[in-house]
C-alpha cells in the first residue's frame, strides 16, 4: 500500500506551532487523515481541520466527496429544546464511559456556536478517511473549526491512535450537542471515550 503526505495548506505546517493546546499540559498535534482517494490502494495522508482537507479532496478527486449541507439539521432547530433529544440506536454511549462533562471542566473555556459545532460534525461524517493522533499521553490535535466553535481530539494512551473513522469522533461531539447544549445555541463541554480519548467542543479564537 502506497502513502503519500499532502497538506492542506501550506499554512497548515506551522498550525500547531500558532495554537494553544485546550488542556494544560498538552502537546498540540496535526491530525492525519488517511484517505484512499483514487480508490486504488495509494493512501493520501492529509492534515488540519476536516473544513480545509474536504476543500483539499473536492481537488483531488470530486466524485469521492459528498456534498455537505451546512443547514440542513440546524435550520429546523427553532431555538433552546425543553430537553436533551434522545441519541439515535447508531451512537452507543456506552462507550463514553466516564463523559461527558458539561461545561469548562475548570480550564475556562467559552462555549462554542451549537450551530457551527452541527456543521462541523456533518462535515467529519460525510468526508472518508480514517483519523491518526500522534502517541500521547496528552496529545490533541482541532479536527474541526469554523465560526470560532472547534471540536478537538485528544489522545491520552501512549501509543498512535487509529480510529476507523471520523465518524467515531463526531459521534463523541455529537453527545456533546446534544447533552451540553446550552441557551443561545451555545455548547461546551469534553466526552470520554473508554478508549483513552476524548474530544472537546469549546469557543476558539486561534485560526478559526
Amino acid at each position: 500500500m502506497v502513502r503519500i503526505a499532502a497538506a492542506t495548506m501550506a499554512c497548515l505546517a506551522t498550525l500547531g506551532m500558532a495554537l494553544k493546546a485546550p488542556l494544560d499540559g498538552f502537546d498540540i498535534v496535526d491530525i492525519i487523515w488517511e484517505v484512499d482517494v483514487w480508490g486504488n490502494g495509494t493512501m493520501v495522508n492529509l492534515t488540519g481541520p476536516v473544513q480545509n482537507v474536504y476543500i483539499h479532496l473536492l481537488d483531488l478527486n470530486p466524485d469521492l466527496v459528498k456534498d455537505v449541507n451546512q443547514t440542513a439539521w440546524n435550520s429546523s432547530r427553532p431555538g433552546p429544546p425543553d430537553s436533551p433529544p434522545d441519541s439515535p440506536p447508531t451512537i452507543k454511549r456506552d462507550q463514553f464511559e466516564f463523559g461527558p462533562v458539561c461545561g469548562d471542566n475548570g480550564y475556562d473555556w467559552k462555549p462554542a456556536g451549537s450551530w457551527w459545532i452541527e456543521e462541523g460534525i456533518e462535515y467529519l461524517r460525510k468526508v472518508p478517511g480514517k483519523p491518526v493522533n500522534k502517541p500521547g499521553p496528552r496529545a490533541c490535535g482541532r479536527v474541526s473549526c469554523s465560526w470560532n466553535s472547534a471540536i478537538w481530539w485528544c489522545n491520552d494512551k501512549k501509543v498512535e491512535a487509529t480510529l476507523p473513522s471520523f465518524n467515531t469522533i463526531a459521534d463523541c461531539a455529537q453527545v456533546l450537542d446534544w447533552d451540553c447544549y446550552y441557551s443561545a445555541f451555545k455548547v461546551l463541554g469534553q466526552n470520554f471515550n473508554a478508549g483513552d480519548w476524548t474530544c472537546i467542543t469549546r469557543w476558539e479564537d486561534d485560526n478559526c
